[in-house]
């Protein structure tokens, strides 16, 4: 949901210093600990909430405009462009951030193993949305095919393994 840049020039010393200012954040819009989970991206810090839904893009997108709002209320410094771009697929656990010469793993900073209710989510963050429709229950515009159960059979089980699969790489890294 955000992405929280850290280091040298940046609003944040470091990863440790990103994800105590995140986590305070956090605290203060009334998540509890076990509700986020913050990752190091090889650099900076990237935050995520569970949903208990899968959401369809224009409800995924009313949630991020909101909560984006609420993190830059709460005087959180994020990378704004991402945290609303429903395209963007943040660096996975288990891979590595190549931005600097020597690749930094990206790594579990906290896992936060609960599933976040759009009730709570709602009432947590509709004080921070800007535009009106942004109100409207987004609850409602969750998704019940099983997307999975559309994909070819010969993917890899697991994300992990795809990192694995020669098959599935991009020519260029190869």
């Amino acid at each position: 949901i955000a992405d929280i840049d850290c280091g040298e020039g940046k609003p944040y010393a470091s990863a440790e210093d990103g994800a105590a200012a995140t986590s305070d954040v956090m605290t203060s819009l009334g998540f509890e600990l076990d509700e986020y989970t913050l990752i190091c991206s090889g650099g900076g810090v990237h935050l995520y909430v569970k949903l208990e839904e899968i959401l369809i893009a224009s409800a995924w997108e009313k949630l991020a405009a909101k909560f984006k709002n609420a993190l830059l209320a709460q005087k959180l410094d994020i990378d704004i462009s991402k945290t609303t771009d429903v395209a963007l697929i943040l660096r996975p656990v288990g891979t590595y951030n190549f931005k600097k010469s020597q690749p930094r793993p990206v790594s579990v900073i906290h896992h936060g193993s609960q599933v976040v209710e759009f009730e709570r989510l709602d009432k947590i963050l509709n004080a921070y949305a800007v535009n009106p429709e942004l109100k409207m229950s987004y609850a409602v515009e969750t998704s019940t095919t099983n997307i999975f159960a559309q994909m070819p059979a010969d993917l890899p089980e697991s994300n992990m393994s795809i990192f694995d699969a020669n098959k599935y790489a991009h020519p260029k890294w190869q």
